[in-house]
C-alpha cells in the first residue's frame, strides 16, 4: 500500500512514480523534495497547481530527472487508493463512475479494459520517426533511396552465412535489425484484426517470405492450417537460401 499521511487535514498518499502526494478526493497535490539542513536531508512538500484540460481532466505538471511530464490526477488517485490494475497483458484505463471528471474521489474511480485496435492504412507509404519509410509494396526507403533488404547473417560458430528473416539495419542502431514483417505491421499494412486473435502471426498468403506487398500480408492464428503450411514453405526457403549462401560447404543439421 502507498505511504499515507494527513497533510493539511487531508488524507494523502504518495504516488511514487512522480514523487507526488495526492488526497483521496484529488483536490490536493503536493510535490515532494528534500531540503538539506546541517548534515541531513529533510523532506518538504509544496502544493502544486492543478490544471484542467479541454475535456475537463485534472492534471499536474512535474519534472523527473530534468524532464517535464503530465500526470493525470485520476491515474494518481487510483494508483494510491484503489486496487492494483490486473497484470494480465491487457490494457486498462481509469474512468469516472458518475461520468464527472471533477469528481476525483477514489470511490468514484473505476477500471475498464481498453480494446486495442489493429492499425490499418491505405497510404502509399509511411514514414517512421527513425527516418525510414516503408511503402505498401514492402520497399524500405531512406532519404528517398531504396534500402537493400537482407536475409542472412554471418554465423560465428560455423564460419558460414545463415539465412534469417528478411530485415534492414536500424539507422539508430537501437535494435540492430528491423524485420520487414514488423515494419509492415507497424505501418498498418497487414490485413485483419491482430487483437481478436489468441496468438497472432503474419501470414504471407502466397507462401513467399520475400513478398511483402500489403495485399499479401494477413494476421492469422499461429496454429491455423494456412500458417502451418506457410511455416513449412518458409523452412524450405531458408534451407534453399543456406545452400545458395554456402556453395559446396556442408551445412549443420536443421539448416
Amino acid at each position: 500500500m502507498a505511504k499515507e499521511e494527513i497533510i493539511n487535514g487531508k488524507r494523502c498518499r504518495r504516488y511514487n512514480a512522480a514523487k507526488l502526494w495526492v488526497s483521496e478526493y484529488g483536490d490536493y497535490v503536493a510535490v515532494e523534495s528534500f531540503q538539506k539542513i546541517a548534515f541531513s536531508k529533510v523532506p518538504i512538500r509544496r502544493a502544486t497547481k492543478i490544471h484542467i484540460d479541454s475535456n475537463g481532466e485534472r492534471y499536474v505538471k512535474v519534472k523527473i530527472r530534468g524532464k517535464s511530464y503530465t500526470v493525470f490526477l485520476k491515474d494518481a488517485v487510483y494508483a494510491c487508493f484503489c486496487p492494483p490494475k490486473p497484470n494480465d497483458g491487457k490494457t486498462y484505463e481509469v474512468y469516472y463512475k458518475d461520468g464527472n471528471p471533477a469528481n476525483l474521489y477514489y470511490k468514484n474511480l473505476g477500471l475498464r479494459e481498453v480494446k486495442q485496435v489493429t492499425p490499418h492504412t491505405t497510404a502509399a507509404s509511411v514514414k517512421f520517426t527513425n527516418g525510414l519509410t516503408i511503402t505498401s509494396g514492402g520497399e524500405v526507403l531512406k532519404n528517398g533511396v531504396k534500402v537493400p533488404i537482407c536475409d542472412c547473417i554471418g554465423d560465428a560458430d560455423t564460419d558460414l552465412m545463415r539465412c534469417i528473416r528478411p530485415h534492414v539495419s536500424d539507422p539508430n542502431k537501437m535494435s540492430g535489425r528491423l524485420f520487414i514483417d514488423d515494419l509492415m505491421a507497424a505501418a498498418g499494412y497487414v490485413a485483419g484484426e491482430k487483437y481478436d486473435l489468441k496468438d497472432p502471426v503474419i501470414l504471407h498468403k502466397d507462401n513467399d517470405p520475400m513478398n511483402f506487398s500489403s495485399d499479401n500480408l494477413e494476421w492469422v492464428e499461429c496454429n491455423g492450417p494456412r500458417y502451418i503450411e506457410y511455416q513449412k514453405r518458409f523452412e524450405e526457403w531458408k534451407h534453399k537460401r543456406n545452400v545458395e549462401l554456402n556453395p559446396g560447404k556442408p551445412l549443420p543439421p536443421g539448416w
